[in-house]
């Protein structure tokens, strides 16, 4: 069996078990089992193979990262859920000077980015649904490419979770791919949003939202969606869907726009 053939397969089964056991320890396993494949092979269905690292020259998780990271203010406290290999993490406390607890629910995960060290970085394990912190603790939390890899039936406890540990005033800045980004085939993605919905899980917990534009090439601006125009990017969605336009991959590129949600407590 080709190295694409078993993480498809990997993820099937991987995806089954989570859905018949979504407890924290079977998270855990889990993604255990499918970063130590990633260190050994890299990512061979998405055909890229930076073997003995986690999410290295990741595409759009990049292009997330530097969005989420002009948006956290220096000197802040954050949380990081899904920190993976820990990069992001690494560079807000090096270079932003702010304190960082960087989570996985990952052991595997976490002896990664922990060699990556530095006095205002702190790694812990924990579950993005049950995160182990005092109320109003943090005054960002971040999360990239999470939100996905959560129980359909566990998002709204996700989302109240980073709501009671954020301090008021504070901002949880959520990076989750959109529902057609992957033409269908979502491995390990246990449910996918298009805006409109994420914004009516968002909208549940805060009415102060703003959408920030992850662009397609790095271009330096931190862009953000006037909410009148929001409209347009529903409409975007609605015709890619219904033409399925999004199945051809040079137009899921450039036609799938994604974006970076800051909701503020």
């Amino acid at each position: 069996m080709q190295p694409a053939e078993r993480q498809i397969k990997l993820e099937e089964n991987l995806r089954d078990g989570l859905l018949n056991d979504p407890s924290s320890e079977n998270f855990s396993r889990t993604y255990d089992r499918f970063h130590r494949f990633v260190l050994k092979h890299g990512f061979p269905r998405e055909g890229r193979k930076e073997k003995g690292f986690l999410y290295a020259s990741e595409g759009y998780l990049n292009l997330a990262s530097e969005t989420i990271f002009k948006l956290v203010k220096e000197g802040s406290k954050v949380l990081e859920i899904g920190a993976g290999d820990g990069q992001l993490s690494f560079r807000l406390s090096k270079e932003k000077n702010c304190q960082v607890t960087a989570t996985d629910v990952s052991p595997v995960a976490l002896k990664v980015a922990s060699q990556k060290s530095h006095p205002c970085l702190v790694f812990k394990q924990a579950d993005a649904r049950n995160l182990p912190f005092f109320n109003e603790e943090f005054r960002f939390v971040i999360s990239k490419d999470v939100l996905e890899h959560l129980p359909p039936e566990d998002h709204s406890r996700h989302l109240r979770e980073v709501i009671r540990v954020l301090k008021k005033g504070g901002r949880y800045l959520l990076y989750t791919p959109p529902r057609i980004a992957l033409a269908g085939e979502g491995g390990l993605h246990l449910k996918q949003y298009s805006l409109k919905g994420l914004l009516g899980l968002a909208k549940m917990f805060s009415q102060k939202i703003s959408v920030y534009w992850v662009q397609p090439a790095k271009i330096g601006l931190c862009l953000k969606i006037p909410k009148f125009l929001w409209w347009i990017v529903y409409l975007n969605e609605l015709i890619l869907e219904k033409t399925r336009a999004y199945k051809l991959g040079c137009l899921n590129k450039v036609l799938v726009l994604r974006f970076v949600l800051q909701i503020e407590k």
